[in-house]
C-alpha cells in the first residue's frame, strides 16, 4: 500500500514538473506568467510577443512601446477574455488586428494610446466583446459601422479624444449601459440628436420602454449658446433638420 502511494505521488510529481515547465516555454521572455495570465509590463515592447500559449485568459502589454497592432496577432488565443493595451504609443490598428479566433475576449483597453484612426472591421471579430475602452486618444472619426455587429457591448469608453461627431451605431446596441463621449468637440449636429432623442426621452427603439437607461457622458457646440451638456440640451440647441 506504501509503496503504491509513494509511485502514484511520483507521477503527480513528474506531472507538475512537465506541466511548469511546458508553461514557462511559452512564457515570453522578461514577462511573468501565472494562473493563465500573461503580465509584459514597463518591458520597451515595441510589438506583440508571439510565444504565448493558447491557453491564456488575460493578456497585460501595457506600458511599452508599442505602435501598432498588426493582422492576427492574437490569432489562436480562443481563450482570452481580457487584453490590455493601454498606455503605449499605438498610432493604428489594422482592420484584422483582432481577427482569428478571439471568441472569448469581452474586454479590450486602449486608452492612453495615439489612434487616429479605426477601421470599420477591427472590432468585428470580436462577437462576445462587452466592453472596449479608448479614451485619451487621438480619434478624430468613429465610421459608420465600427461597433453596429458588436450586440453585448455594454462600455464604450471615447471620452478625451478629438471627434467632432458619431454615428448612429450606438442607438442599436440594447444592452449598452454607458457610454462616454465626453471631453471632444462636438458638434450639436444629427448624431448628438440621435443620441439625445434615444438615450434621453422615455422611448426606446427596440420595445417603447426603456427601464435601464444608458448613462451616456458628452457635451457639444450649441446653435446658439455655446457648450452644453447632454442633458442641458434642447430641441433648439441642435443644427440638424430630421426631414433633409
Amino acid at each position: 500500500m506504501g509503496q503504491t502511494y509513494l509511485f502514484i505521488l511520483f507521477l503527480v510529481c513528474i506531472c507538475c514538473v512537465t506541466t511548469l515547465r511546458i508553461t514557462r516555454s511559452f512564457c515570453p521572455k522578461d514577462c511573468n506568467c501565472f494562473d493563465r495570465t500573461v503580465r509584459c509590463i514597463h518591458l520597451n515592447l515595441e510589438s506583440v510577443p508571439r510565444n504565448i500559449s493558447n491557453d491564456v485568459q488575460l493578456i497585460d502589454l501595457r506600458y511599452n512601446q508599442l505602435e501598432d497592432i498588426p493582422p492576427g496577432v492574437f490569432s489562436g488565443l480562443s481563450h482570452i477574455t481580457t487584453i490590455y493595451l493601454n498606455d503605449n504609443s499605438i498610432r493604428t490598428l489594422s482592420e484584422d488586428a483582432f481577427a482569428g479566433g478571439l471568441i472569448n475576449t469581452k474586454v479590450i483597453y486602449l486608452g492612453s494610446n495615439k489612434i487616429e484612426y479605426i477601421p470599420v472591421g477591427s472590432f468585428q471579430p470580436l462577437t462576445n466583446l462587452k466592453e472596449i475602452y479608448l479614451e485619451n486618444n487621438r480619434i478624430k472619426e468613429i465610421r459608420k459601422g465600427t461597433f453596429r455587429n458588436l450586440l453585448l457591448l455594454s462600455h464604450i469608453s471615447l471620452y478625451n479624444n478629438k471627434l467632432s461627431n458619431i454615428p448612429d451605431d450606438f442607438s442599436y446596441l440594447s444592452n449598452l449601459q454607458s457610454l462616454q463621449l465626453d471631453s471632444n468637440p462636438l458638434r450639436c449636429d444629427c448624431s448628438v440628436h440621435s443620441l439625445w432623442w434615444y438615450y434621453t426621452q422615455e422611448i426606446s427603439i427596440f420595445n417603447n420602454t426603456r427601464q435601464n437607461r444608458t448613462q451616456v457622458t458628452l457635451s457639444c457646440k450649441s446653435l446658439h449658446s455655446g457648450v452644453k451638456e447632454l442633458t442641458e440640451l434642447r430641441v433648439e440647441d441642435f443644427n440638424c433638420d430630421p426631414t433633409s
